[in-house]
């Protein structure tokens, strides 16, 4: 009976050891079961697309948002939409540049980039202004005591306040010889010069001229007559397409003529085309004619500049060249100097000064023919006057000439050889109104 106990406490004792084991391992088992199954849950999510977050700052501008890409984005509109560049095209069939070209100019709306330098542009150089021939020769360039004093005899029994000072940087007369050109017949006007910027394309203006201002609108002079939108130039009223363009610096005028093919005058060359080979005082002759000039005389003319060519052949030099006395002054190419002549007098002893150039550096620019704004001893064929060529005035503009052995082709429009046709002499009275101008006057 004690044996038997003895052996049911033994069984009873193993068997609760064995159960404790069988538990802990299906423990373990669930575990592992369910970690499995969280890894196997989180790799799902984990391949499934996620939102992404879109950041807008919104403006009165509307844009488009990009593509969409893998990754978040921030779309910032800004206050200026972007503009398409204007495009030169390009052609064939146009005249040959020369050497020198417009200077590059930056683009605001592709920064880093630049327009084509050579200016290519068809419908721009159709526009230029027809040219006549100035013969080559010798003659008499400046002015001698007896004329000068003459003049400002004249100008004092007119009224005026010239003095002798105004006018002895054209002394003394030398002998200077030039080559033949071609220059235009006459000054370039403002549906010229605007179809030139316009080819340049928005803000040109301010440095497509050897990175200087070309010429003043509206924006920087309140009494310029072109204005600017942001996209394009324009004139302020539609007759001043055909005045003289004005309010241009010599950098702008220097970089036109260069865009066509041409050039600016030299003082030399400029003094030959408006006397002739007679040496006239004016282009007309040597006796001064109210009638054939825009000048402050009578001082009851109207203010302001008359559209180019007005006088026609009245008033054109020998060579038919309009508009060298009055209407606006010229730049010419030179920089000035007040006793250039007197060095040139005596360089003139040793040797022919053949296509004098001017100094080789200064401060100003030589501007020639006087203005609508000056009195006739200011529109004498060798009065000099000079500027800052970075200056831009409402009384100066200019026109362009260039070389016989400039590439044209034989049908070029441009050069004209028949007889100048007169119109009527404008009628000061009746011409249109212009803003008002500063009250600024070199003679009364």
């Amino acid at each position: 009976m004690s044996l038997s106990r003895n052996l049911s406490k033994r069984r009873e004792g193993g068997g609760a050891w064995r159960w404790f084991v069988l538990g802990a391992v299906l423990a373990f088992g669930c575990s592992i079961v369910l970690f499995l199954a969280g890894l196997t849950l989180e790799l799902a999510f984990i391949g499934a697309p996620t939102e992404r977050r879109v950041v807008v700052t919104a403006t009165q501008d509307s844009f488009a948002l990009p593509a969409p890409s893998q990754t978040p984005w921030v779309v910032t509109a800004t206050a200026e939409p972007i503009r398409p560049t204007p495009l030169l095209q390009p052609t064939a069939t146009a005249v040959p540049m020369t050497a020198t070209t417009v200077p590059t100019v930056m683009r605001d709306d592709l920064p880093g980039t630049s327009a084509d330098p050579a200016l290519n542009n068809v419908a721009l150089l159709e526009r230029r202004s027809a040219v006549r021939q100035i013969d080559g020769g010798t003659f008499r360039m400046g002015t001698h005591p007896s004329e000068l004093a003459a003049a400002v005899n004249a100008c004092l029994q007119d009224g005026g306040t010239c003095i002798a000072e105004y006018g002895i940087d054209s002394m003394p007369q030398h002998s200077i010889t030039v080559d033949a050109f071609r220059m235009e017949i006459t000054e370039v006007s403002y549906g010229q010069y605007l179809a030139f910027l316009n080819a340049l394309g928005p803000n040109s203006h301010l440095r497509a001229c050897g990175a200087e201002l070309c010429l003043a609108t509206s924006n920087e002079e309140a009494n310029s007559y072109v204005l600017f939108n942001g996209f394009d130039y324009l004139v302020r009223d539609a007759f001043v397409e055909n005045l003289p363009v004005t309010n241009v610096t010599w950098y702008g005028a220097q970089a036109y003529c260069e865009a066509i093919g041409r050039r600016l005058p030299t003082e030399a060359e400029w003094e030959r085309a408006a006397r002739g080979a007679s040496n006239y005082i004016y282009p007309w002759g040597d006796y001064w004619d109210t009638n054939l000039a825009k000048s402050n005389r009578p001082t009851t003319a109207a203010v302001g500049a008359v559209t180019v060519g007005s006088y026609g052949n009245l008033g054109a030099s020998p060579y038919g060249i309009m508009d060298m006395a009055g209407n606006v002054a010229e730049w010419v190419q030179d920089w000035y100097r007040s006793d250039y002549y007197s060095l040139q007098e005596a360089q003139s002893q040793s040797q022919v000064l053949l296509n004098p150039s001017g100094p080789v550096n200064g401060i100003t620019k030589v501007a020639r023919g006087g203005s609508w704004d000056t009195m006739p001893f200011f529109l004498r064929t060798m009065h000099r006057q000079d500027y800052a060529p970075n200056v831009a005035r409402l009384d100066v503009g200019f026109r362009c000439v260039e070389d016989i052995d400039a590439q044209i082709p034989a049908n070029d429009a441009t050069v004209e050889t028949a007889p100048i046709q007169t119109p009527t002499l404008p009628d000061d009275e009746g011409a249109p109104a212009l803003p008002p101008l500063p009250a600024t006057r070199e003679a009364p």
